[in-house]
């Protein structure tokens, strides 16, 4: 039985999934052509007598007030307990797509929260099991951060990432960095702890066949052999290959990034003290150092990259790559390869262009949109200056040349918006580690 109400009587209900109700100015419009031709849902409030709140239809009724229609036709419904009422409003507002995720989240929490599972939560609102569970474990995550990251554009995947995340720390860091190009960043570090946290104990177990775990290099008694790299697929692989000389002793010392494995020296020959020996040891420990930190600043400058989007700064965008083009250095060398090079190399011969696994014809080269062919050549670009920096300090000609390069990578990628580490910028003014690390200089 439908009911005339007038709007004085009425109140939203407080529970509501849906915190935005959207632009109403087409609502308001239909409604004062047409009057409101569906009707309200309401129930008996609790504890206003006379009042009703409304379950189905709070669009309606804020377009109404706003078109100045005072009397709303309603069905009430004073037998629709609590639970119910938010799951209908959950089933109607989703069914029509107009809840957020953060929405979802909360309305899914709330039925929770009165004792319905996941199957009772199901079966009254239309979603899948499999995806109230998906919600239910996202309710653990700050809400007013997840609606931040939301209106920046954070997806559905990326929550459901955060929310798998271990570390309490990098799990508020991701949060904090949803819907933004630093997001891959924090989830690269999050993948590589991983990766550490799984191979690690299986690197140091292989190796206790043969060797004995130590603490510190003695470059006088111990030559280095190897290092086995965390995030190397095949790292168990190459130690099962390696064959140990027969009567020597064998050790090893865990490290940030890799696992270095040493063999005890036999005694110096004639020509060559045992002074000398340990300091090219040194050396070779240095620079080995050098580059588990340029890995670590590349898998990060990587990371950022990845999701780079230009958002205003085309400008600096083209200055970046018109500093990589004059430096001649890197000039023989063709733009195809490189982490980003499969989707944005063309190739100029025959009647179309390739970009990675996707053919383009000559015709639509046309077609395709600036910014969008301005990101792919920083991207190769990119590619071009990094993948030659194997190591902060070891690389082609002088040392002032060698880290000038790696300074104005830096300087242009601040440009695009790239987050610069409190790490990488004590390298940059040479109060980093990586400038005094005691490995002394071969004779």
């Amino acid at each position: 039985m439908i009911t005339y109400i007038n709007n004085r009587n009425l109140e939203p209900h407080p529970d509501n999934p849906r915190r935005e109700l959207g632009d109403l100015s087409e609502l308001v419009a239909s409604i004062r052509k047409q009057g409101i031709l569906q009707n309200l849902t309401v129930v008996p409030s609790p504890d206003k007598p006379g009042k009703y709140r409304i379950v189905i239809g709070h669009r309606r009724f804020a377009a109404a007030k706003i078109a100045g229609v005072d009397d709303l036709p309603c069905a009430i419904n004073a037998e629709m307990k609590y639970p119910e009422q938010l799951a209908v409003m959950m089933s109607e507002n989703i069914q029509r797509s107009d809840l957020t995720i953060t929405e979802k989240v909360g309305g899914v929490q709330m039925l929770m929260d009165f004792g319905m599972d996941a199957g009772a939560i199901a079966s009254n609102t239309g979603i899948s099991e499999t995806s109230v569970r998906r919600y239910a474990k996202l309710a653990a995550l700050n809400k007013k951060a997840m609606k931040q990251a939301e209106q920046r554009g954070a997806t559905l995947m990326q929550f459901q990432e955060i929310s798998d995340i271990e570390d309490d720390d990098l799990r508020s860091e991701a949060l904090d960095k949803a819907g933004t190009a630093e997001y891959g960043i924090v989830m690269n570090r999050v993948n590589y702890k991983r990766t550490v946290s799984r191979v690690r104990p299986l690197i140091v177990a292989k190796l206790k066949e043969f060797a004995e775990q130590i603490d510190g290099e003695d470059y006088n008694r111990y030559q280095w052999q190897t290092d086995f790299w965390y995030n190397d697929v095949r790292v168990l692989e190459r130690i099962g290959e390696r064959k140990p000389q027969k009567g020597r002793r064998y050790v090893f010392i865990v490290k940030t990034a890799s696992v270095s494995l040493y063999m005890e020296r036999a005694d110096c020959g004639a020509g060559e003290t045992q002074a000398q020996i340990a300091a090219a040891e040194r050396l070779k420990a240095r620079r080995m150092h050098e580059r588990e930190i340029a890995k670590q600043f590349r898998d990060r400058r990587d990371a950022y990259m990845t999701g780079l989007k230009l958002r205003g700064r085309e400008e600096a965008a083209k200055r970046f790559v018109l500093w990589v083009l004059t430096r001649s250095e890197y000039m023989p060398a063709a733009l195809n390869s490189g982490r980003f090079a499969d989707g944005f190399e063309l190739d100029g011969r025959g009647d179309s262009a390739s970009t990675g696994s996707i053919r383009i014809g000559r015709d639509e080269i046309d077609e395709i949109e600036e910014k969008q062919l301005l990101t792919g050549l920083v991207l190769v670009a990119y590619d071009r200056i990094s993948d030659m920096q194997n190591s902060l300090m070891n690389s082609i000609g002088k040392m002032e040349e060698r880290t000038a390069i790696i300074r104005g990578l830096y300087h242009y990628m601040a440009a695009l918006g790239y987050p610069i580490s409190a790490e990488e910028r004590a390298w940059m003014n040479g109060t980093h580690e990586c400038w005094t690390y005691p490995h002394g200089e071969a004779q």
